[in-house]
């Protein structure tokens, strides 16, 4: 028969879902003007929803952890200007970044930002579609490039 689907991943479905139409929904020449900002973080890049969470990087090199309940800032953490940040991947209570360009990957706790791993994976930026062969010490990680 076909696969069920769980009623928490539907409620995911349809945040994002909704989340997505409230982004398209700005006019053109609204662009740039109304675009998705939050005090002390800045403009958003990439966003990804966990449970009644979600975890965004922004345009001033921030990642940052928000209330979908409140709107409130869980915690937030600020990197250096030349850092932006290429991809945010949120599994279980990790959220994995990867940033200049491919160059730092980082593991950080989902709950309250603490950095747990950081590693420079090559000494120049690497091409989108390329693996990272990156390994923390509880297993491998693989983060593809768009």
């Amino acid at each position: 028969g076909a696969p069920m689907i769980s009623s928490t991943a539907m409620l995911r479905f349809m945040l994002l879902a909704v989340s997505l139409q409230c982004v398209v929904a700005v006019f053109e020449d609204q662009a740039g003007l109304f675009d998705w900002s939050k005090q002390n973080i800045g403009n958003v890049k990439h966003a990804a929803i966990v449970g009644k969470r979600i975890f965004v990087s922004t345009e001033s090199n921030t990642i940052a952890c928000l209330s979908l309940r409140h709107g409130s800032i869980v915690w937030r953490q600020v990197m250096s200007p030349e850092e932006s940040f290429d991809k945010v991947i949120v599994y279980e209570q990790v959220l994995a970044t990867l940033s200049g360009g491919g160059k730092h990957v980082r593991l950080w706790n989902a709950n309250d930002g603490f950095l747990r791993w950081h590693e420079i994976s090559y000494s120049s930026p690497i091409n989108h579609g390329q693996a990272l062969p990156s390994s923390p010490s509880r297993g491998d990680l693989v983060l593809f490039g768009e």
